[in-house]
């Protein structure tokens, strides 16, 4: 009688009946998103957000849904256009389009190569590409480019403005150039505009006044020719600030976007006052759009908004549109919360992540680069601006102002161990507080750039951007020693998880690594891992979950030893933490927002080195909970006798 030997572990997930894929779903109350681009056709409106793809309406803006793009398109989307029957998406990585709204996208850089996209320009038969790569114009659809150089620099395109054979481009600290010739040479046109070195246009229009170019920066605001270029002036008399990074003319009204908000003038720019509806003071205003529904903005992360009055009064026009940048999702007690880098401020949530709200009063920045959490209190700090830390003991229903010590640091992770907060910055290290985070001491590691801290009852971790990688502490945090045996130096560390007795760190080109000895030392765990761009690792249960950089997500079913890709539905996207909660997983997106996924767990009995007859029928106990749904289908797997579920048998 033949006999085999076998190792049986039985894990079972939630899976509806069609396919596991179809099981994440996007949180409600989180819209907004970091809008570059806006156009429209034929009745359809699109929208580029940064991070989070291409999304399309309607009913001029009223609601918004995602293009479910396929794998091919990439989601740090810059640039949307249409032309003839194509959409086109520019990307940080080339051009795509598509002839089906989305359904199907192709890459169509024949001849440019993968340049950053800029924005797109259409003049009669032509397309032309803006990108950090050159100048391109295609006159077949953009089966094809050709390169524009002529005489001016080839590099950091920012911006086009197109009048038959006559073109403007202005370039990156490279200056502004024309063409009367259809882009075969070209001349400066320089006079009067801040110094090459400080010029960074960001829109260029023309009316019967007049040609415009927008500057963003030190020397930026707007300049005017009135000469076809030859030479400018500076008209932003009542602009409080002089990133000025997009702009909107209509007869005498000039609507112009900066990162205080929008203004406007009715003298063809004489004088500008701001507008007391504008969307926002503390993000840049990144395009304005208009047609016969009326004027729009994208903004960099509270999404877009509508004016039927040229740009008097501004509402939102975010219904649909989830595309925040979420950095991290932390518990306390049962209650989540989270932090939006643009356009957002703290959100709480009471569901498991599937429904969320803005959490309190007294925030007055809309830029969270993170949020820690202890047993009676929640810190948050600001991201990319002035602010500092905020503080809460309400459960987030009202906070204020914490320290003035880290009032212009940007903060990129808090954590609270022991009895003692940190706070990550950007380039000015690591700071502890035990009192509450009323005052802070810098600890020993110096200006590094903090991503991410992590801790277990003994150990507190944190990781670094370039530098060292990783520091530890032993005494909760008094003191650090650098801990990057396995992992070197130079490294991008984004997420610390403790599980089953080791810590796990998702590092960036490295995948999942795992150290059993309280982080001292770190040895690779990618056997299976769909990339090794890996941004986060948590666990539900008995299995790890890591996130990456636009792979979906995998999972372990033995410690990390071996990985098989969990979830690619939301392939495209980052994925910059993770969480579990009460059997569902929840994912913090780059341009995404959230989304959750319910995990069922499971208790099931092991059979071990056992022989047993070809045919025998094995009988295991198993116990499981959760809540299932109508159409739930299971399913069994076999390990190999190591209990490796690398290649399993599904049985």
């Amino acid at each position: 009688m033949k006999s085999i030997l076998v190792m049986i572990v039985i894990l079972v997930f939630h899976a509806s009946a069609s396919s596991v894929h179809a099981q994440w779903t996007t949180a409600n109350g989180l819209s907004g998103g970091n809008i570059r681009s806006i156009t429209s056709s034929g009745g359809m409106m699109y929208a580029a957000a940064y991070g989070g793809g291409v999304f399309m309406s309607s009913n001029a803006g009223s609601s918004w849904l995602k293009i479910q793009a396929d794998s091919v398109l990439n989601m740090n989307v810059t640039a949307v256009k249409t032309f003839g029957v194509y959409l086109f998406a520019g990307t940080d990585f080339g051009a795509y389009r598509t002839s089906n709204q989305g359904a199907v996208w192709e890459k169509c850089n024949n001849g440019m190569g993968s340049p950053g996209i800029n924005s797109f320009v259409v003049s009669g038969t032509l397309l032309y590409a803006v990108s950090n790569n050159g100048l391109f114009s295609s006159s077949d659809y953009g089966s094809s480019w050709n390169r524009l150089s002529g005489t001016f620099p080839a590099q950091d395109c920012k911006s086009l403005y197109v009048n038959g054979t006559t073109l403007y481009v202005g370039l990156y600290r490279q200056g502004m150039y024309k063409s009367v010739n259809g882009g075969s040479s070209w001349t400066a046109i320089n006079s009067g505009l801040p110094p090459v070195a400080e010029q960074n246009p960001g829109t260029i229009i023309e009316d019967a006044t007049g040609l415009y170019v927008s500057n963003y920066g030190a020397q930026g605001g707007i300049y005017k020719s009135s000469d076809a270029g030859s030479s400018w002036s500076y008209i932003s008399t009542g602009l409080i600030n002089s990133f000025v990074s997009s702009m909107y003319k209509n007869g005498a009204v000039f609507v112009v976007g900066t990162v205080d908000g929008i203004f406007r003038t009715t003298d063809n720019g004489v004088s500008f006052t701001a507008i007391a509806t504008s969307p926002s003071t503390d993000e840049d205003i990144q395009c304005l759009y208009s047609d016969a529904n009326g004027l729009y903005a994208g903004l960099q992360g509270s999404g877009v908004y509508r004016s039927s009055d040229n740009g008097v009064r501004w509402t939102s026009s975010n219904t649909g549109l989830s595309a925040l940048t979420i950095n991290n999702v932390e518990l306390k007690n049962s209650q989540l919360y989270l932090s939006s880098i643009y356009g957002g401020h703290v959100y709480s949530s009471s569901d498991n992540g599937v429904s969320w709200q803005q959490a309190g009063t007294g925030l007055s920045q809309v830029r969270y680069g993170a949020v820690g959490a202890s047993s009676n209190a929640l810190l948050t700090g600001t991201y990319f601006s002035s602010g500092g830390l905020f503080y809460s003991s309400d459960n987030g229903f009202s906070w204020s102002p914490r320290s003035a010590q880290l009032l212009n640091s940007w903060i990129m992770s808090i954590k609270y161990s022991g009895s003692a907060w940190f706070a990550g910055t950007w380039g000015d290290g690591l700071y502890r507080s035990v009192d509450g985070g009323i005052t802070w001491s810098k600890t020993d590691m110096g200006d590094a750039f903090l991503l991410n801290i992590g801790a277990n009852a003994n150990t507190v971790l944190a990781g670094t951007w370039g530098g060292k990688s990783i520091y530890r502490s032993g005494n909760g945090g008094v003191s650090w020693s650098v801990s990057n045996v396995g992992v070197g130096d130079g490294k991008s560390v984004q997420d610390f998880h403790y599980f089953g007795g080791s810590f796990y760190t998702a590092v960036f080109g490295m995948g999942i690594l795992r150290s059993t000895d309280d982080g001292q030392s770190w040895v690779q765990t990618i056997s299976g891992l769909s990339t090794s761009e890996v941004f986060s690792v948590t666990s539900s249960g008995k299995v790890l979950f890591a996130g990456t950089n636009g792979s979906g997500v995998c999972r372990s079913l033995d410690s990390g030893a071996s990985w098989r890709v969990f979830t690619t539905n939301i392939h495209g996207l980052r994925i910059n933490d993770m969480i579990a909660q009460n059997n569902t997983l929840i994912a913090a997106t780059n341009g995404g927002a959230v989304f959750t996924h319910s995990v069922i767990q499971h208790e099931v009995g092991v059979l071990k080195q056992q022989a047993f007859c070809a045919g025998t029928v094995i009988k295991l106990p198993v116990n499981t909970w959760a809540q299932y749904s109508s159409g739930n289908v299971f399913r069994a797997e076999l390990s190999d006798a190591s209990g490796s579920f690398s290649s399993p048998v599904v049985i």
